[in-house]
């Protein structure tokens, strides 16, 4: 009889954990912008960066490969940070954004240099330069956009998907 209950105990315990993770995943992809034109999974930022740089092709495209380095570098993506989605926005009249949606992690932090915040429907945007950052529980935001991070949130208060 003990074993029975403790065999339950320990299948609610390993069903439980693993709908965590499928929640994390889902989260990540439901803050994907409306208007996403393209979106890239990542598992290997270095693989990324390496091909953004080495490729003719797409250096010749839209979405110029300075741009996009500038986003990596401004983002203040950690090493220890494989991993997440890269979306190409597309709002207002003609302009494009560039997104990066991750998990949060110890290392996460902005670069100190005379970044401003302010809040938006609770949840607070850093800005540094031109790019910008909001932390959603456990995920990273950041974005060329103000809009599209508050769009983002938006999505995500009223729990709309994205994409």
């Amino acid at each position: 009889m003990i074993r029975k209950w403790v065999g339950i105990i320990l299948l609610i315990i390993s069903l439980t954990s693993c709908e965590q993770e499928i929640n994390n995943k889902n989260l990540m992809f439901s803050l994907i912008p409306n208007e996403s034109k393209i979106v890239i999974q990542i598992n290997d930022l270095d693989y990324i960066k390496s091909f953004i740089t080495n490729n003719e092709l797409f250096s010749n495209t839209y979405f110029s490969r300075d741009s996009l380095n500038n986003l990596i570098n401004r983002i203040n993506i950690h090493e220890s940070k494989n991993s997440g989605l890269l979306s190409f926005s597309a709002y207002g009249k003609n302009n494009v954004a560039i997104t990066f949606i991750s998990k949060k992690n110890f290392s996460d932090s902005l670069k100190m240099q005379n970044n401003e915040s302010y809040k938006y429907n609770k949840y607070e945007i850093f800005k540094e330069n031109s790019y910008y950052k909001t932390y959603l529980d456990e995920t990273v935001v950041s974005s060329s956009s103000d809009i599209i991070i508050e769009n983002i949130i938006r999505n995500y208060n009223s729990k709309k998907r994205g994409i």
